[in-house]
């Protein structure tokens, strides 16, 4: 084992152990939403708005098992993301169609979302500290304004990119 693997296996065991120690109290206070309530919150099953219409696609291709869904070339790496696949996310988050006009680029903000609220805040910055500037600010650009920060802060996300969403009051 060289330096580099040592030194990786050691910060898994120490975060694990830390994460032991910490996270019975953390819970208790109720300071991290279960995936399914914030999936309720963020994607209503029932509303006038588009909000429900992925819903319901992210129902039947997503959180089912649907092999179909997960070999197309769109959806195949954020299904294996969604499932925790390292390498899906970055290929997710990497994908060309991710600037796309009209429905594309409106899906890929919407499944963004909807990874940040499946693996959570620590995961998903983690993951997204990974990517280049310019992804991490597109990603920061897809969800700041579906976010309901003072609900959900989701700081660690949030310090990876320096994209804010400032609503027009006029």
């Amino acid at each position: 084992m060289n330096r580099r693997d040592f030194f990786r296996a050691l910060e898994k065991k120490l975060a694990g152990l830390i994460l032991l120690t910490v996270s019975a109290p953390v819970r208790s206070r109720g300071a991290v939403p279960r995936f399914e309530t914030l999936y309720d919150y963020y994607f209503p099953k029932h509303s006038n708005t588009v909000l429900s219409e992925y819903r319901r696609m992210f129902d039947e291709g997503v959180l089912k098992d649907n092999p179909k869904w997960e070999l197309d070339e769109r959806w195949g790496s954020f299904c294996r993301a969604f499932r925790g696949n390292e390498k899906a996310f970055h290929e997710f988050i990497t994908a060309q169609w991710r600037t796309g006009q009209g429905e594309f680029g409106e899906e890929w903000v919407y499944m963004c979302l909807l990874l940040l609220l499946r693996l959570g805040d620590d995961q998903f910055a983690k993951l997204l500290s990974r990517e280049n500037k310019r992804t991490r600010e597109l990603v920061g650009m897809a969800i700041d304004s579906n976010i309901d920060w003072k609900k959900h802060p989701f700081t660690k996300t949030r310090a990876v990119y320096e994209y804010r969403y400032v609503r027009d009051v006029r």
